[in-house]
């Protein structure tokens, strides 16, 4: 059977026949789209965390620890306080559990792990999303990026 010729109407209805002439191009295009899922969303759910101030339950005494512990590190990395329970900050006012700081950064970072997490529940609709929109990403994106590269390649060795 001869193959049939790579015109535009072909191409919507073979788009999972793809893949054998370009495999590269389209893993190339699967992973940065899978990359780009998962990063894209972070920021969108970290943002909605914060301003519905929806919060996941966290005991008092791991918000304690978490506060000391990240008390300690900014501490180490001299981004404020002294990493005791009652330091001074940078701009002199006193820190300590009692501060409203320390819970600020805890809330913070359990809004970013929810954040994470969130995403990596996602995983299979990031993987549907991934996997439909390759052979498009593959042919709009990364093979013009790859002939362009591969043009340049060429003018450099001549």
């Amino acid at each position: 059977m001869t193959p049939m010729p790579h015109t535009e109407s072909n191409r919507r209805h073979n788009i999972w026949g793809q893949p054998k002439s370009s495999p590269a191009s389209h893993l190339t295009s699967f992973v940065v789209l899978h990359e780009l899922t998962a990063l894209l969303p972070l920021p969108i759910v970290y943002y909605a965390l914060q301003t519905t101030g929806l919060r996941v339950p966290v005991s008092q005494d791991m918000l304690d620890e978490g506060t000391r512990r990240i008390d300690r590190i900014m501490a180490k990395y001299n981004l404020g306080g002294d990493g005791s329970e009652g330091g001074s900050s940078s701009d002199g006012r006193e820190v300590g559990l009692g501060d409203s700081t320390p819970r600020i950064h805890s809330e913070t970072i359990i809004d970013m792990a929810t954040a994470y997490a969130v995403v990596k529940l996602l995983m299979p609709v990031r993987i549907a999303v991934s996997l439909a929109l390759t052979p498009w990403f593959a042919r709009r994106a990364v093979v013009p990026v790859r002939d362009a590269l591969s043009n340049m390649y060429q003018r450099i060795r001549k």
